[in-house]
């Protein structure tokens, strides 16, 4: 059992926005984290039951999974998770930012403006966006969980010093996205500098000004 963020020590928590935004960088760092995940070991995703496959002949690489009866999908552009006869979850790294998604089939990654996407509340608990977020959540912990007895801890770590947008040392950035997934509007932010990477919509552009490595 997690304990909670705050308690009757007079603690005030930070705006719900502000917690967001700390999720936003994990997210940043978790989408490289899974995009090494495809080079190492003949393809982790794909050993985890992900199966990939193209948009077209000129798409990159999609991941998909169902999982509890939703749908999860991957992407270097996006991650996501799909719901039917509910709002789903959507992060799109270009945008730097998480959206609910009213469709159950996933978007193509290639081109979200016809996409069905909408601004979440972020101070209201009871906005569906955040019930699929808790699931993407769970999800993602579980493939972490996966990871660590496949590889070993170490292996993260290893990759931790090269992370381009780093955030949280693994292990750590994992406790506290356990914590945002079940308080995401009080959870304590962690104690690093909320530095964004920069806005890249236009060109799909990393921080260093190169296109994002594809899931292959």
């Amino acid at each position: 059992m997690i304990a909670p963020a705050f308690s009757a020590s007079g603690l005030r928590p930070p705006p719900p926005l502000q917690i967001y935004r700390y999720f936003m960088r994990g997210m940043e760092q978790q989408m490289w984290f899974l995009g090494q995940d495809v080079r190492h070991g003949g393809n982790l995703l794909c050993r985890h039951g992900f199966a990939p496959f193209r948009s077209g002949p000129q798409g990159s690489s999609r991941y998909r999974l169902g999982w509890q009866g939703n749908l999860i999908e991957l992407h270097s552009f996006c991650a996501g998770l799909y719901r039917t006869g509910a709002p789903g979850f959507l992060y799109i790294r270009g945008k730097f930012n998480a959206y609910r998604y009213e469709a159950a089939e996933p978007p193509d990654p290639e081109c979200f403006c016809r996409a069905p996407l909408a601004i979440p509340e972020h101070t209201r608990a009871d906005d569906p966006f955040f019930s699929a977020l808790t699931l993407f959540l769970r999800w993602l912990e579980e493939y972490e969980t996966w990871l660590n007895q496949l590889v070993g801890p170490e292996y993260r770590a290893g990759l931790f010093p090269h992370c381009p947008t780093p955030w949280l040392p693994p292990e750590e950035a994992r406790r506290w996205l356990c914590r945002f997934s079940e308080q995401p509007l009080t959870t304590r932010v962690p104690r690093c500098r909320l530095v964004p990477p920069p806005r890249r919509e236009r060109g799909w552009l990393d921080p260093r000004g190169r296109r994002p490595a594809h899931f292959l």
